[in-house]
């Protein structure tokens, strides 16, 4: 190689030439064949989860697309990070293909908690530039679903076993691992139940006519349709008087103390 020359560089030929002297004006080079210099730094153009995207699969992986080839070298730990709640670092992998730098966490996201996502100006391109800025963005997960059914309880009368009234009182009490009961529905009949109604823990109750054992089941369901097991009570209606039977029937004494003999139907 000679100082103070123009060197031609021909790519389509692979070759190199000598061309004129320098003068006082330095020059780089003369290129042919399409070579051109890179400094511009690359650029996110898209990611998943979105920024402020809620309700994010906590199965799922978190990536960034890139508007050109990124050096993956430089893709590490310390240049994409996942942390939770914005200062518990993540544990997971980096992969690369085609623009496409994607997080894989090593165990699953937890339920309805916010990430933030980092990629810091370490990222470089295969040229060298690196991103001009760090970029930043967060997402929160899904909550987690509730499969667990209300359970509860229901008394005719505060528990009574009998009543002559056929309008009683239902003392109604459930609980929820959610915290909420949302609705109850009933039954008499022991085939047909009621709509859904909302939840409260005392209602008034007509039973079904005449005498008899009455039982009355119930039902109910949390916020997220979970609908609980079958409770019940029963109860016993009996709407007519007692009767006393006097056999035989007494004759007028004058005796202080008689005995009596007889049956009385037991009722309400």
């Amino acid at each position: 190689w000679s100082f103070n020359r123009i060197w031609s560089v021909d790519f389509s030929k692979g070759k190199v030439s000598q061309s004129h002297p320098l003068n006082d004006v330095h020059y780089i080079r003369a290129v042919t064949g399409g070579c051109e210099f890179d400094g511009t730094p690359p650029e996110v153009i898209s990611m998943s989860p979105a920024n402020g995207n809620s309700g994010i699969q906590i199965t799922s992986n978190i990536s960034a697309t890139f508007n050109e080839e990124i050096n993956q070298t430089t893709l590490t730990s310390s240049s994409f990070t996942v942390e939770e709640g914005g200062i518990a670092p993540v544990a997971g992998t980096i992969t690369y293909d085609n623009g496409l730098a994607q997080f894989s966490p090593t165990s699953n996201l937890a339920y309805n908690t916010s990430y933030t996502v980092t990629l810091t100006t370490d990222i470089q391109d295969l040229t060298g530039n690196a991103l001009l800025t760090q970029y930043q963005w967060s997402f929160s997960t899904e909550i987690e679903a509730d499969t667990t059914a209300p359970s509860g309880s229901i008394k005719i009368n505060n528990d009574e076993d009998f009543t002559s009234n056929p309008t009683v009182s239902l003392n109604i009490n459930a609980t929820d691992n959610s915290g909420s009961v949302v609705f109850m529905q009933f039954q008499e009949d022991g085939a047909t139940w009621t709509s859904w109604e909302a939840y409260s823990q005392l209602k008034t109750w007509n039973l079904i006519q005449g005498d008899g054992p009455k039982t009355i089941a119930i039902r109910f369901q949390d916020a997220s349709s979970n609908i609980s097991l079958t409770y019940s009570d029963t109860i016993t209606l009996d709407t007519v008087d007692p009767t006393v039977t006097m056999n035989p029937v007494p004759s007028p004494s004058n005796k202080a103390d008689h005995t009596l003999t007889g049956t009385m139907e037991l009722g309400a």
